[in-house]
């Protein structure tokens, strides 16, 4: 009786595990994005499957790169220093010429909306992106 007791809650220890594995997957993996924050770059871009796949292989080049720093500032203590910042900083400009390079001049317009975006959103909130904060209430309050 003990034994599969321990059998269920193994299996569903797997489960758990995989379900939230799966779920990180399905929304880009994580804080940088499935392509290495390159998605966000792409929006309200649409390209090619053929130039889709070239912008891939660009991104997993320089995510590799990245990891690599990443992984060099964790076994030195887990931050980052500002020469690893400078360096990660080339890196994704190096990225983005290339992603660029591949762009309709139309898409380039929207894309160098899209890094200056990123960029900023970055700065304020230490990497978080997204949408700012909304504003505060401006109705009075009710008088007693």
């Amino acid at each position: 009786m003990k034994a599969i007791r321990m059998a269920v809650l193994g299996a569903a220890l797997v489960l758990g595990v995989t379900t939230v594995a799966s779920a990180q997957e399905a929304r880009g993996g994580g804080r940088g994005g499935g392509r290495g924050g390159v998605a966000r770059l792409m929006t309200d871009i649409t390209v090619s499957a053929d130039v889709q796949a070239k912008i891939d292989t660009i991104a997993a080049k320089y995510q590799a790169e990245n990891r690599e720093l990443m992984a060099a500032a964790g076994a030195s203590g887990g931050t980052l220093d500002d020469a690893t910042r400078a360096k990660m900083m080339e890196i994704n400009t190096k990225r983005n010429a290339e992603i660029r390079a591949l762009l309709t001049a139309e898409q380039q317009v929207v894309f160098d909306k899209n890094v200056a975006a990123a960029a900023a959103g970055g700065r304020a909130r230490g990497g978080g992106g997204g949408a700012p904060p909304p504003p505060p209430p401006t109705t009075p309050p009710p008088a007693l």
